[in-house]
């Protein structure tokens, strides 16, 4: 169980959770981005993400009641991994985390990317997920 949940955390706008594993190559990490309703929701699968244990994910990001930027009803997790172009590898690990977590968004779909800049992500791979009306 994580130590800090994104629906209890009211001062800091975002919470991290580092994995122990042999990635060193920090110019290679890319992220899978959820966009996940605030509560009780993105409590749920960062508690799940937690207990991911897959090569190749470095850490977790989540944003938390504190955070404005995605309005007051949604929030955002992050899943760094990486190396980020090796296409399969990422495609299997954003497969463990929708069967992990059972994500699902209106688009119908779960995007990868790599950070160009604080503001800027370029969308590198997308998986299909169920559609959340």
């Amino acid at each position: 169980m994580p130590q800090k949940l994104p629906s209890k955390e009211l001062s800091d706008q975002w919470i991290f959770h580092i994995i122990d594993n042999d990635f060193d190559d920090s110019e290679k990490i890319g992220k899978w981005i959820l966009i996940v309703e605030k509560g009780p929701q993105q409590d749920e699968i960062w508690t799940k993400l937690h207990s991911l244990n897959i090569n190749g994910i470095v850490s977790l990001k989540s944003s938390t009641q504190a955070t404005k930027n995605l309005g007051n009803s949604h929030g955002e997790i992050s899943i760094f991994c990486g190396p980020y172009d090796d296409k399969n590898l990422m495609a299997e690990i954003g497969q463990e985390i929708i069967s992990h977590t059972n994500y699902s968004h209106p688009t119908g779909e779960m995007v990868f990317g790599k950070d160009v800049s604080r503001q800027k992500v370029d969308i590198l791979y997308k998986l299909k997920v169920p559609k959340k009306p």
